[in-house]
């Protein structure tokens, strides 16, 4: 494993071990994002700070040799049950990223995105199974230029919520 791959995992599991003690809801998600290049993939966090309307993730991912850390907020607009026979329902947001990529060169980008969900709520409301796709799109500012950066990552995952969702 090289220093570049040590030090993201080092950042992210710091970062994991903080969030808990100020989160309203805490989670893991695997999210592939395939993009004009190909796409990346990797392991995220998930978490909803107290009295603040966004959920947030941070991401590591791999795509090749280079290894990116990556950042994200979502606001629900949209959040109805499909159903009053289910505890299924489904969302939709708007959000904004931004990556960095390690690798021979360092990558760097940020832009909006749309999150469109399905997500359960289980155990008196405390367990959140939930897969997202959220087309993005935005501008790469390092090593070039260049726009449009895109991105349709999809996300399969499961929150803890400490209180009502």
């Amino acid at each position: 494993m090289n220093r570049i791959t040590k030090a993201g995992l080092v950042l992210a599991m710091m970062i994991a071990g903080t969030v808990p003690a100020f989160s309203h809801a805490v989670g893991l998600h695997f999210v592939a994002a395939p993009d004009a290049s190909g796409g990346g993939y990797g392991p995220a966090l998930t978490f909803k700070l107290n009295g603040i309307p966004f959920v947030f993730g941070v991401d590591f991912s791999i795509h090749g040799n280079d290894v990116s850390l990556g950042a994200t907020a979502d606001q629900w607009m949209i959040h109805e049950k499909i159903t009053d026979d289910l505890p299924l329902m489904w969302g939709l947001g708007w959000g904004a990223y931004g990556y960095i990529g390690m690798s021979d060169k360092t990558s760097i980008s940020f832009g909006g995105r749309f999150p469109l969900f399905l997500d359960a709520y289980f155990r008196d409301g405390t367990l959140e199974p939930f897969l997202q796709i959220v087309p993005s799109v935005g501008i790469a500012i390092a090593p070039i230029l260049d726009f449009p950066d895109w991105a349709i990552p999809v996300s399969i995952g499961m929150r803890y919520w400490f209180d009502e969702p």
